[in-house]
């Protein structure tokens, strides 16, 4: 039985915008990754449609129902995106200048139904990255080094501090560079590099900064007073342990 795309709940949300994002990323990250990209436009059509279908062309109600919701375009001009990545799908093979204009346009569609999916979602833990990845204290710089570059992450989260109390910090790329560069001794950069980060932190002055926090039930209106160009922790005292359960930033609001 069909289900209007409004009457999504918000766990279904949430669950969709998670979906997408992973789906765009994928896109970005890998050129050839359009048909693996496009499976969540099943996932969604077969949600909002109630039925299993047989390939993206039963699910075109569905889809363009929600991409509706965005108000970007007429539903006319909605049906024509979602019909030029149908078609594009059951092609066997891309390449060159063709792929990359296919990407676009599935890339397209895919902000077109984030846009959609965030209608109403006005509290933070509706919009923030769950499960994010951090450093622990006891991890290696080469280890915190590798997930940073294997992410492209600009800064990765620490519970720690140089002095004091611990609490959630953030360790940047540039820091992070310069502490291990500065060192112009080559053997001595393998020491650094094989150290765990905590003893880098209090005893060999790698620079953290202080992260903005936030719990996840405030609204986005009130996060936006305490933002800046760094990423917002979301966390919530579980236990008498501050634990780390999301990440939102700019880009996940635009």
């Amino acid at each position: 039985m069909s289900a209007p795309a409004a009457s999504l709940t918000k766990s279904q949300r949430v669950e969709f915008l998670a979906r997408l994002r992973d789906a765009r990323a994928l896109v970005l990250r890998d050129g050839e990754s359009f048909r693996e990209a496009s499976t969540v436009l099943e996932h969604i059509g077969q949600v909002i449609g109630g039925k299993m279908g047989n390939g993206l062309k039963d699910h075109e109600t569905a889809i363009v129902s929600l991409a509706n919701e965005a108000g970007q375009a007429d539903e006319e001009s909605n049906i024509r995106l979602f019909n030029v990545v149908r078609e594009a799908r059951n092609k066997a093979v891309h390449d060159g200048a063709y792929a990359r204009h296919l990407n676009s346009r599935l890339l397209d569609l895919l902000l077109l139904l984030e846009e959609a999916i965030m209608t109403n979602m006005d509290r933070v833990e509706d919009l923030m990255v769950r499960n994010p990845v951090s450093a622990e204290p006891w991890h290696l710089v080469s280890h915190v080094r590798k997930m940073m570059l294997t992410n492209s992450f600009s800064c990765i989260p620490i519970f720690k501090s140089k002095t004091g109390k611990d609490r959630w910090m953030l360790l940047q790329d540039a820091k992070l560079m310069h502490w291990i560069r500065s060192e112009p001794n080559k053997k001595k950069q393998k020491e650094r590099l094989a150290m765990p980060v905590s003893v880098a932190i209090t005893d060999h002055s790698l620079a953290v900064k202080g992260a903005i926090c936030c719990g996840r039930e405030i609204s986005i209106g009130d996060l936006l007073t305490r933002m800046n160009e760094d990423p917002t922790l979301v966390t919530e005292k579980i236990e008498g342990e501050e634990r780390l359960l999301g990440i939102i930033t700019a880009f996940d609001l635009l």
